[in-house]
């Protein structure tokens, strides 16, 4: 019974977050300078097999600050798998009174959201919104697409934005053993080479 209750929740309460977003939400566009959400770090290299994490943080938030948000990381799931979110301890808008939607695992996104509760001032700043975790899976190119976002202020005006996507390169698992073999060899050679060398010039020295 538990299992189910919770079950439910997982499902219903990220609709719920929606729900208040859509209600709160206007036409009108915050004036104030755009917020950048960026993935951190933007680009790096892992091995298939190796679990990684990075964070999508916030920047430039000014007054009236965010008061909720949500938004949706997209990855190719061919080479990726998503496999945690979370929203860390201290994050953009930790506190008492916030409601933080449980992440949304689909085939190729992950949804987040959180929105204060009550009559509290935005927060303002920088700082991190959410940390995901993956796993490559297969060598490739992938891209980190931050979409689907909706920022609100205290009074329920969506604030401008622009986004700084990330991306990751993961490296067959053969390339890093291949590496050590060919820094082997090239060593090896060159110990030769000094040895030839040093061979020659004894022979040169002889009557």
């Amino acid at each position: 019974m538990k299992e189910e209750i919770t079950r439910i929740m997982g499902k219903t309460l990220p609709l719920l977050l929606v729900s208040i977003l859509l209600i709160v939400s206007a036409p009108s566009v915050n004036a104030n300078p755009d917020a950048v959400i960026s993935v951190d770090p933007s680009y790096r290299e892992v091995d298939i097999g190796e679990t990684f994490t990075v964070n999508v943080n916030i920047s430039n938030v000014e007054d009236p600050g965010l008061y909720g948000y949500e938004l949706k990381i997209y990855y190719n799931d061919t080479l990726l798998d998503a496999t945690d979110a979370e929203y860390p301890s201290g994050h953009f808008l930790d506190g008492a009174a916030v409601f933080e939607t449980p992440p949304i695992f689909e085939d190729n996104y992950v949804l987040i959201g959180a929105i204060f509760l009550g009559d509290v001032p935005g927060a303002t700043g920088s700082g991190v919104l959410a940390t995901f975790e993956f796993n490559g899976t297969s060598a490739g190119d992938v891209s980190l697409e931050i979409k689907g976002v909706v920022l609100l202020d205290p009074d329920g005006i969506e604030m401008g934005y622009s986004v700084n996507d990330g991306s990751v390169t993961v490296i067959p698992e053969f390339t890093s053993a291949l590496m050590i073999f060919m820094f082997m060899a090239i060593t090896l050679v060159v110990v030769m080479l000094k040895k030839l060398t040093a061979s020659e010039k004894r022979n040169a020295y002889r009557p």
